[in-house]
């Protein structure tokens, strides 16, 4: 008896997360959104990235308009291919806002002013191709200006803000019991179309789309050849570029193990951002590490940095013997940088060995691809916890900072939502320049101790510290009024109507969607 087919696909079906060309740290939640959604959801949703970008203005531009423009239209390009190139959906836009040059500002909120019809017709009409060649075929969409002055989250239904990407990925890893398979199959879709993990508990379906998947590439390879050894070269010269990186890796684990075969390695992800700059690395808190793992093991952990900076003058800055360049920053042509897809694989492969236990660093893009990848991760932010809570607790708050309080909170409940996969760790304290130069000792004391007595890079088990119950119990107190909210006025809440008949649950601390 065979069973029917499944429903052909309709624009109906598809959830949009419309994003800023710019954007780049949330590249990793989106495709983690995708790839899980696709294959544990129990509900036809699918999740469609919309990369906007701005109209180019027909007038002269200021250098730091250029410069903005040329950025957004990089990285744009950066997303699209990415997620095109592991074999998930993404669509791109052209918007105008009014006559002149369009803001960063309303570009964002002329995404969300955009209504999901217009939405579903762009979804209908593209056509695979590259970056290039959509960006010359689409017209813009035309905005005035003042539509968008009351526009602060996606209007439409089946159009959701950008964070609802983590929200989405980690309902789907929030289970326990699930958790480390779904991870594994998670890594290994980060850089490839397939994954090379069985997942036992949907292994038979798996077997029937694969079956389906070959019947298609047969018939594709047939059409056109040309095009699936393309997409071959393609993978090749991810493989080998990530391999290359992981030797660099190994050279310098070698140099720092001294012929110590035991010594184990934490990486310090050193990152320098514009964006988040409050969780830069610096070199106090750099030492704090250094000082601690020395308290928890001093024969068998050691640290090697790897530099997510911004360009050779940022490293320059830090008198380091020995580190690995990630992104190719030294300019040397046989060492070059990683892109997104290359990046996902490194990681991948660092997971699998047995002599590195974890990735340490402030909260960044940079971490999250590790974490997504397999990375065993404990990540640093600010101080979230005591100063919402007190901010929210003043009777005497305006009501415009209280909004500026509660943009805060996007990020308190992104933070404890990716908390079943990475440790956190909150600063306690500043130097006179404003700079966190130390951050819990107890956390990271106590993440360290995890590492050096588990087995190396044993992933998936995240923890916030200080304990979890503090914080279930600061949760429930605190922001059981303005979660709701909050999730309401950026859009988040459409999710529960939209993807696997979820509801939100306001017990819950990670901010994850629970089934019925």
């Amino acid at each position: 008896m065979t069973s029917a087919p499944p429903p052909a696909r309709m624009p109906g079906d598809n959830v949009y997360i419309p994003i800023p060309g710019d954007t780049s740290g949330d590249l990793w939640h989106l495709a983690a959104a995708q790839i899980l959604s696709s294959q544990y959801s129990q509900n036809r949703k699918f999740i469609v990235p919309v990369v906007g970008l701005p109209a180019k203005a027909q007038k002269s531009l200021t250098d730091n308009e250029r410069r903005m423009q040329d950025k957004t239209y990089r990285q744009g390009q950066t997303t699209f291919d990415y997620l095109t190139s592991i074999g998930l959906e993404c669509l791109l836009m052209l918007v105008q806002v009014g006559n002149g040059v369009t803001s960063r500002a309303n570009l964002e909120k002329a995404l969300w002013y955009t209504k999901v019809d217009d939405y579903d017709l762009l979804y209908g009409a593209m056509q695979p191709s590259s970056f290039t060649s959509i960006v010359q075929s689409l017209e813009p969409i035309v905005i005035s200006p003042g539509d968008l002055k009351d526009i602060w989250c996606p209007r439409a239904e089946r159009v959701v803000h950008l964070r609802t990407a983590t929200t989405i990925a980690m309902s789907f890893l929030e289970p326990e019991a699930s958790r480390f398979d779904r991870m594994k199959y998670l890594a290994d879709r980060m850089y490839s179309r397939r994954s090379q993990t069985k997942d036992m508990a949907v292994e038979e379906g798996a077997q029937k789309k694969k079956q389906k998947l070959d019947k298609l590439e047969e018939e594709a390879a047939q059409k056109n050849k040309q095009e699936l050894d393309q997409l071959i070269k393609s993978d090749m010269a991810v493989e080998a570029a990530a391999q290359k990186k992981k030797q660099s890796l190994d050279q310098l684990i070698k140099t720092f193990q001294n012929g110590k075969v035991s010594t184990r390695i934490v990486l310090e992800n050193w990152r320098i951002g514009e964006v988040n700059a409050q969780t830069n690395s610096n070199s106090s808190i750099s030492e704090q590490l250094e000082t601690l793992m020395k308290a928890v093991d001093p024969e068998q952990l050691v640290i090697i940095r790897v530099a997510a900076v911004p360009d050779q003058q940022s490293i320059n800055k830090v008198d380091w013997p020995k580190y690995l360049d990630i992104y190719g920053k030294q300019g040397n042509p046989n060492d070059p940088g990683l892109d997104a897809r290359a990046q996902s694989r490194f990681w991948n492969l660092v997971s699998q060995d047995a002599r590195v236990v974890g990735l340490f660093g402030g909260r960044s893009g940079s971490m999250d691809i590790a974490a997504f990848s397999g990375m065993t991760c404990f990540f640093w932010d600010e101080p979230w916890l005591p100063f919402v809570a007190g901010a929210l607790k003043d009777p005497n708050m305006a009501a415009m900072d209280k909004w500026k309080i509660l943009s805060f909170v996007s990020q308190t409940l992104r933070s404890l939502e990716l908390s079943p996969i990475m440790s956190i760790g909150l600063a306690v304290e500043r130097d006179t320049a404003g700079t966190w130069k130390r951050i819990n000792d107890d956390a990271l004391s106590g993440w360290l101790h995890m590492i050096s007595k588990n087995p190396p890079n044993v992933p998936y088990t995240g923890k916030i510290w200080p304990a979890c119950g503090k914080t279930v119990k600061w949760m429930n107190e605190t922001l059981t009024e303005h979660r709701q909210w909050y999730l309401e006025k950026r859009g988040l809440g459409i999710v529960a109507t939209v993807l696997d008949g979820m509801n939100y649950k306001d017990e819950n601390p990670y901010g994850a969607w629970q089934k019925k």
